[in-house]
């Protein structure tokens, strides 16, 4: 289903799934079954916004498309050869200007719709993944999983996955405004983490370029060279 672009029938199917892991039998299943979970609620959160702003896009072109067109016809209604025609001519300019403001009005319905929708998904991955990061910990602790360094390794590569696409997905939410800024300090929160367990990790050239930006808007400049 998702190779098939149906993004809700995926996710519903891989709940599905994940209820049929027996998490003590299979805590690390479990938990990377959770994971992928959430991955695709960010996945949905992270592309709905590229939707949202082509039909801003789309939207803006067709406004200015009519108003050169309207513009045009009006030019052409004062030529005292289209004297006959001058009101058809009005009366054509004024509708192009009405139809491209109704379909302006629709495309930024739906962008906004997007918008919302990718704001929604985010929060459903920040809220399956703030429980999953707290679980990983423990998971580690698991005498199933500290006992095997195969198993162990596996449970750290899955905490780091966690703490950076919590990052990522916080640094993505930009609704309501007002919430920006504690999206953004949760953000950097949680990159801090994400480079005091792993500083050499898979991610963590891009965690410390993020940081070194960060410090250095809040005019934190040695912390923001250090890590650069």
């Amino acid at each position: 289903y998702e190779l098939l672009g149906d993004a809700q029938k995926s996710v519903a199917y891989l709940e599905a799934y994940t209820k049929t892991i027996d998490e003590a039998d299979q805590p690390l299943q479990r938990f990377q079954s959770e994971l992928n979970v959430a991955s695709l609620h960010q996945k949905l959160g992270v592309a709905a916004p590229g939707v949202a702003k082509g039909k801003k896009a789309e939207a803006d072109k067709r406004k200015a498309g009519a108003a050169a067109d309207a513009a045009q016809l009006r030019e052409d209604a004062e030529k005292p050869a289209n004297a006959e025609k001058r009101e058809d001519l009005l009366a054509e300019a004024e509708k192009l200007e009405k139809d491209a403001a109704a379909a302006c009005e629709t495309l930024l319905a739906a962008a906004k719709e997007q918008a919302e929708a990718g704001e929604k998904e985010l929060k459903i991955c920040i809220d399956s993944l703030d429980p999953l990061a707290k679980k990983a910990l423990e998971l580690m602790k698991n005498p199933k999983v500290k006992g095997d360094e195969k198993r162990l390794q596996k449970a750290k590569d899955l905490y780091e996955s966690t703490l950076y696409a919590l990052s990522d997905c916080y640094g993505r939410r930009a609704y309501p405004e007002e919430k920006v800024p504690e999206y953004r300090a949760k953000q950097y929160e949680n990159l801090e983490k994400y480079v005091a367990a792993y500083p050499q990790g898979r991610y963590a050239k891009n965690a410390y370029f993020k940081l070194g930006l960060y410090y250095c808007t809040v005019d934190a400049f040695d912390k923001g060279q250090q890590s650069l």
